[in-house]
């Protein structure tokens, strides 16, 4: 059944438009033949999963047997196609262990496609239920199941969850109120998607479209940011200016408010996601819920979110201030880099030290200045 690109609800068969939000449909994306049919160089598998803007098939090399997961791109209008490639090989140059990296692009039957390396792992939602316990979480939250031994492997092998300060401590002050044990392998986690993140901004990325969905935590409790076909549709200008599409496409429950509105979208609606993300983890509940999107928008828009110590009064006050701070409704009030997180949950006592040691350094993302009224 297809689903709908802005808002990601099913459309009815033959449906011209979004009931809920009013979007057009847009054509279907499953390549014909399914499972064996060639694409480019690949050979279809199963098909992994499909969303509003694409499906996303396994596959593998028809020579080399090398397995990737190839995805389908929606594209309003044919003439989408040229720059839809463009933006799919600019993105191909990102190379950071925490991306997924893009191996190969094309068009098939005039749907452009790209593949990417095969990551072993989960989404960091059903990683989240796995590995922790938090005990307030309701059905259909991030963290709903009892915790497994994967959060202690993580937290024991890759993160601290003190900070020594008299190695590295820069002088910051540790929170005057210690965290809940069993929030630390979900901060940790959080800290460690800082670094691909802040790389991917420094290049000139916005992803557009983060959430736990499109992160994917490997075996050793890496995680890995996929699913870039939002972060394409706004066009890459330079490092200076990150560029946004005119239409708002993204997920609801994790969308800023200047993406609501289609408005130019830089690092800082990424951060706007995260901290959507952040408060699921630590309340159990997104910081805004409603019947429809064009209700959750609104809310988006005009509302502001319940401090999460109101649900989880065990919280030290700087985590709630953090939260907070990234869901400001003016980009400007939030922090304005991936690794200020790092900094501010350090200072809490959760710590990622050495994880991506091969790792590129991330370029600064600059920020163009606001247009006066």
């Amino acid at each position: 059944m297809p689903s709908c690109h802005i808002c990601q609800i099913e459309l009815g068969q033959g449906a011209g438009s979004c009931s809920a939000c009013g979007a057009p449909a847009l054509p279907e994306l499953e390549i014909a033949g399914g499972e064996g049919a060639r694409v480019g160089p690949f050979w279809l598998g199963r098909k992994l999963g499909e969303g509003g803007m694409g499906v996303v098939y396994e596959a593998a090399h028809a020579e080399t047997g090398e397995p990737v997961a190839l995805k389908t791109v929606k594209v309003a209008r044919q003439r989408s196609v040229l720059s839809i490639r463009r933006e799919i090989r600019a993105l191909a140059r990102l190379n950071h262990p925490g991306i997924a990296r893009v191996v190969a692009e094309g068009v098939h039957d005039g749907v452009p496609w790209y593949a990417m390396a095969y990551v072993e792992g989960v989404s960091m939602r059903r990683w989240l239920r796995r590995s922790a316990d938090i005990g307030r979480a309701s059905a259909g939250t991030i963290m709903d199941t009892p915790a497994m031994p994967a959060s202690e492997i993580l937290a024991s092998r890759l993160m601290p969850t003190t900070m020594d300060l008299d190695s590295g401590g820069e002088g910051a002050e540790v929170s005057s109120r210690a965290l809940p044990p069993d929030l630390l392998p979900a901060l940790a986690l959080v800290n460690l998607l800082g670094e691909p993140l802040s790389y991917m901004h420094g290049e000139g990325f916005v992803h557009r479209d983060l959430k736990p969905e499109n992160v994917l935590v490997r075996d050793d409790g890496r995680p890995i940011l996929i699913d870039f076909g939002l972060a394409l549709h706004g066009g890459f200008v330079s490092r200076e200016q990150l560029a946004g599409p005119d239409v708002a496409a993204g997920t609801p429950q994790y969308m800023a408010p200047e993406q609501i509105r289609g408005r130019h979208v830089d690092a800082r609606a990424d951060l706007y996601a995260l901290g959507c993300m952040l408060y699921e983890m630590v309340t159990g509940a997104a910081p805004f819920a409603a019947g429809n999107a064009n209700e959750l928008a609104a809310r988006h828009l005009t509302e502001n979110a319940a401090p999460p110590s109101r649900s989880a009064p065990s919280i030290p006050p700087e985590l709630d201030a953090l939260i907070l701070s990234l869901l400001a409704k003016d980009p400007g009030a939030r922090p304005g880099h991936a690794d200020a997180i790092a900094v501010a949950l350090k200072r809490l006592g959760v710590a990622a030290g050495g994880v991506w040691r091969d790792a590129p350094k991330a370029r600064p993302c600059l920020y163009r200045a606001p247009r006066r009224a």
